[in-house]
């Protein structure tokens, strides 16, 4: 089984991605932000990194926690976003479209709880084990 590093980049392009995109799409269904959700990026970034990836070594562990941190961030952004698009009556993809992302760090430190750092904890370590390929484990009988 042959590494790949740039497949596990673009898996974790993916599983951030489609993990930011269902976070957001929770919150709007449930109007609740829910901190499991950051876990499921990492369980889903993990999936892709690993799937595509097929890597072996830590540094593909470090790639899923890396981009789950992201992901965890966009669906962060993305529900701040939805939410002051829903109070000022505009839509969401406009108000995405006319975001400033100059605010994003200041408009995340001002929404973030400290819940949000263990659940961000959890999911940045949940991707890093779960990015890894164990591959075939090898059994030895013992005499």
């Amino acid at each position: 089984m042959d590494s790949n590093p740039f497949g596990a980049i673009v898996g974790g392009i993916i599983g951030a991605l489609v993990g930011a995109i269902l976070w957001t799409g929770i919150t709007i269904i449930l109007r609740q932000e829910f901190g499991i959700a950051a876990i499921a990026i990492g369980f889903l970034t993990g999936f892709f990194v690993r799937t595509l990836g097929k890597g072996t070594t830590s540094i593909y562990g470090i790639i899923g926690a890396l981009f789950t941190f992201l992901g965890c961030m966009i669906g962060k952004l993305f529900t701040i976003i939805f939410v002051q698009s829903h109070e000022t009556g505009v839509s969401f993809s406009e108000a995405l479209m006319d975001f400033d992302l100059g605010l994003t760090i200041p408009l995340i430190e001002q929404t973030i709880q400290k819940f949000d750092y263990l659940f961000l904890a959890a999911a940045i370590f949940t991707a890093y084990m779960y990015s890894i390929h164990k591959g075939k484990q090898m059994h030895f009988r013992r005499r």
